[in-house]
């Protein structure tokens, strides 16, 4: 938000965001773009009346996220507005960035370099 990017502590917390973001979009847990079905292929099928009972009691839910295909190229594009709209502060953030923490700002141009 551009809130954030109006004093320098809001400024170090978009930094550190974005550095928790990039690391979760690249992790090999993430599994994005796999289905469930190939994620838990080993899961154990068994029968527990609690669980039954607790399924049913209870409503399923909601994903606020479900019309996302593509998280990292989501990611990918809104840095770009963000870049764009906050050029100057947000090029000096991501050069702190790469400064401390050339690894995660390496992947990083690994992705947006994808879309």
């Amino acid at each position: 938000t551009p809130s954030l990017l109006n004093d320098s502590v809001g400024q170090q917390i978009w930094l550190e965001a974005l550095k928790a973001v990039t690391k979760i979009l690249s992790s090999e847990e993430s599994h994005w773009g796999t289905t469930s079905d190939e994620v838990d292929q080993d899961a154990e099928i068994s029968y527990d009346p609690t669980f039954s009972r607790l399924h049913f009691a209870s409503r399923p839910p909601l994903d606020p996220f479900s019309g996302i295909q593509n998280p990292a190229k989501t990611f990918v594009t809104s840095l770009g507005q963000a870049r764009a709209s906050n050029a100057a502060v947000v090029q000096s953030l991501m050069q702190q960035g790469q400064q401390s923490d050339p690894k995660t700002f390496t992947t990083l141009d690994h992705l947006m370099s994808k879309f």
